[in-house]
């Protein structure tokens, strides 16, 4: 006969806690996650990049069902609406896409007016290796989001 120890949830909160899933697990136990001070600039550049990895899940979920890439955001599912007023506005822009890859820019006005750039694919079936608005930064390589600090 084997043992089957089963901890309690309070004994497991610590763990939780102090994994590099901590917010996650935290919002699933229905916690508030920690928070620490963050300057307008950080908000807007990491609200830039999960913008960009949410035009990459997006993208690859359209190629998955048509077998190209596109330029359109609607199709995407990515389309905003810029509020009137709003000081942190941004917007993404898929400049190049089709079979084989696609390159794109996400940018920011108000209190960050940086930039992100991502590509997917090879950059020799793009006439431009997208670069970023402040720095002038390229990605890395394929797949990866180069934003300005």
């Amino acid at each position: 006969m084997r043992l089957r120890l089963v901890a309690p949830a309070t004994m497991l909160l610590p763990l939780l806690l102090s994994s590099p899933f901590s917010v996650q697990a935290q919002v699933a136990l229905g916690m508030s996650p920690p928070s620490r001070p963050a300057s307008a600039a950080e908000t807007s550049v990491d609200s830039l990049r999960e913008r960009m990895r949410q035009l990459m899940i997006a993208q690859e979920g359209y190629y998955s069902d048509r077998g190209t890439y596109t330029t359109d955001l609607v199709a995407l599912g990515l389309a905003t609406k810029r509020l009137k007023g709003d000081p942190n506005w941004w917007w993404i822009r898929v400049w190049h896409a089709g079979g084989a890859g696609w390159t794109a820019d996400a940018q920011g006005a108000g209190v960050f007016a940086g930039s992100c750039v991502a590509y997917v694919g090879r950059l020799v079936d793009f006439p431009s290796v997208p670069t970023t608005k402040a720095r002038e930064l390229k990605p890395t390589g394929d797949g990866e989001i180069t934003c300005d600090p």
